[in-house]
């Protein structure tokens, strides 16, 4: 989406509507200021964000507290044993996140690229899966890159999260918890017991599926235990991702992802391609075999990295106009979260879905809209409204039944002019003046 012509989103989509919003019957186009319609994963608040104290080297992270009943463990802990992914230089104690900020959205700065440098101007974080937590790296600047393919295991530990009657529900159920779990997730069939089993992880060892499953357990999947699953080592192979300091030297390894966080998005964000970004930045082989990176933060700051690129402050330094910018780029985004699940992402950061230009393209007057509209979003009938704008118009827009399939009452043909304001038009009554 364009900023160079995006005054036209308030004679387009929102002016019509958003400004005259009161005139408008109750069970149609509304300004919904109850904040957000989509529940945040039970485990949002729970996952390692922002670096708030880095403990010294010979400080220890305080044990896990015990769980009111032992979790059911169907094998015996083997004595495997695995490299480890990074020596730790110290523990990272994670920020809680303002719940005003809404749910987490993943954005896809880039897909099918071979490497990824990222920096910031403090050493930085890495998530080490097998540990479950946030720990610093000795280094400020990382190439995270494929490593080497190297031959998986016979047998692995995974987390089984239901046994469920329809492969529906098996589907929907892997489609929530890859928006709360990073690692990978599997549906397998069991023809004895006729069910479809959601099972999450690949694990080497009995200990760390175990230790995965307490954190399932507490996103509040109560019914949950660690089976194992043999397979021949030889016909199955894992790509390993690699991060690099500036000398070549290997820092961590994951085996399908790796997460790398700032100790400080305010001072110290992460930089990817020049360009820096609030919350945490995954790299994770796609299905083609290629790395896809993406920013992963919450949605209001998500919001302050889009609207100065849609709507320019310097071009258009209306409030009340970036407030209507603002209100129709969050009713997208939460209407879309999900759109690109089958890659491991919600949005582009490009014009297919919205502008995203991180925390660097930031502006004072749009940060303002965005405080002003914090969590406000346009629905009709209760639902987050198809927030579609654009930035370039041939003098009319058109009526949604004659672009998509069917009339929906707010999307409905006006005039449009870079010159002149369009006309008026309510839900329900005359396009005419």
């Amino acid at each position: 989406m364009s900023t160079h012509l995006s005054s036209f989103l308030i004679f387009l989509m929102l002016w019509p509507h958003l400004l005259f919003v009161n005139a408008l019957a109750a069970d149609n186009l509304e300004i919904n200021a109850k904040k957000y319609v989509r529940p945040m994963p039970a485990n949002f608040f729970s996952r390692p964000r922002r670096v708030t104290n880095v403990l010294a080297k010979s400080e220890k992270a305080k044990p896990k507290p015990p769980l009111e009943s032992e979790p059911r463990l169907e094998i015996e802990p083997p004595k495997l044993e695995r490299e480890n992914e990074i020596t730790p230089i110290g523990t990272i104690v994670s920020k809680t996140l303002d719940p005003a900020k809404g749910p987490e959205i993943r954005v896809a700065l880039a897909t099918d690229v071979g490497f990824a440098q990222i920096t910031s101007s403090e050493p930085l974080a890495y998530f080490n899966s097998k540990e479950q937590q946030l720990v610093a790296l000795s280094v400020n600047e990382v190439k995270v890159q494929m490593g080497t393919v190297r031959e998986r295991p016979g047998q692995v530990y995974r987390v089984q999260v239901a046994s469920l009657k329809t492969n529906q529900e098996a589907e929907r159920l892997l489609t929530k918890l890859r928006k709360q779990f990073t690692e990978p997730i599997f549906v397998n069939f069991d023809s004895e017991q006729d069910k479809y089993e959601v099972v999450i992880g690949d694990f080497y060892s009995a200990d760390q599926a175990k230790t995965f499953m307490v954190q399932v357990m507490n996103a509040g999947y109560k019914k949950t235990w660690v089976s194992k699953f043999e397979q021949e080592s030889s016909k199955y192979k894992e790509k390993m991702i690699k991060a690099v300091a500036s000398s070549g030297s290997p820092i961590a390894t994951a085996n399908d992802r790796m997460t790398l966080a700032a100790q400080n998005d305010e001072t110290s964000p992460l930089y990817y391609n020049g360009k820096p970004y609030r919350g945490q930045i995954e790299i994770f082989t796609n299905k083609r075999g290629r790395l896809s990176v993406i920013n992963r933060l919450q949605m209001e700051d998500y919001i302050r990295g889009v609207v100065a690129n849609e709507l320019s402050p310097s071009g258009f330094p209306m409030l009340e106009a970036l407030k209507a910018q603002a209100v129709a780029a969050r009713t997208y985004a939460i209407r879309n979260l999900g759109q690109f699940d089958a890659e491991g992402y919600d949005l582009l950061a490009t014009p297919l879905s919205q502008v995203y230009g991180g925390k660097g393209t930031e502006h004072q007057l749009t940060n303002k809209a965005v405080e002003e509209t914090w969590g406000v979003i346009a629905t009709y009938q209760g639902k987050p409204i198809n927030a579609l704008y654009t930035s370039t118009c041939g003098g009319t827009t058109e009526s949604s039944e004659f672009v998509f399939t069917e009339p929906v009452p707010y999307l409905v043909s006006v005039a449009c002019s870079s010159q002149g304001r369009s006309r008026r038009t309510e839900v329900g009554k005359s396009d005419k003046s």
